[in-house]
């Protein structure tokens, strides 16, 4: 899914990106190894181009999703902006895949909050890339 939005409420391009990330969790212990799918989405925005983006704070990126279009985009615009942003947007991807490994960071932790067996070790494994779901440009 992708979508431009011209609005008042950002001062430079910004772009919002929604993201899953899959993980397995790999329980070993007594029994051997088993692996649970653990799937998660978050959303993610920087302003400026994919080449020199300005990543914003989660909130910031989480404020985005409430902001209404202020005029309509023209579809060639609308086209131009998008293919801009996926051309590009392999310069992004350490990024994202660094953002994918701090959520699985705090999976892990998660999970072993509230699994307390004796015995048995958990790790997580990112699978990455994450898969971008969503792009969504905001544009002044």
């Amino acid at each position: 899914r992708c979508g431009v939005i011209r609005t008042a409420k950002v001062k430079q391009r910004t772009t919002l990106l929604l993201l899953r990330f899959r993980y397995h969790i790999i329980s070993s212990g007594k029994m051997g190894d088993q692996a649970l799918l653990a799937e998660d989405c978050q959303v993610a925005a920087f302003s400026g181009s994919p080449k020199n983006a300005i990543w914003l704070p989660q909130s910031e990126a989480e404020a985005l999703l409430q902001i209404t279009p202020d005029t309509n985009v023209a579809p060639d615009i609308a086209k131009q902006q998008l293919r801009s942003i996926i051309t590009d947007i392999g310069n992004v991807q350490e990024q994202l895949n660094q953002l994918a490994e701090k959520r699985g960071e705090e999976l892990l932790d998660s999970h072993k909050r509230v699994r307390l067996h004796r015995g048995i070790n958990y790790k997580v494994e990112v699978k990455l890339p994450p898969d971008i779901l969503g792009l969504y440009v905001y544009l002044p």
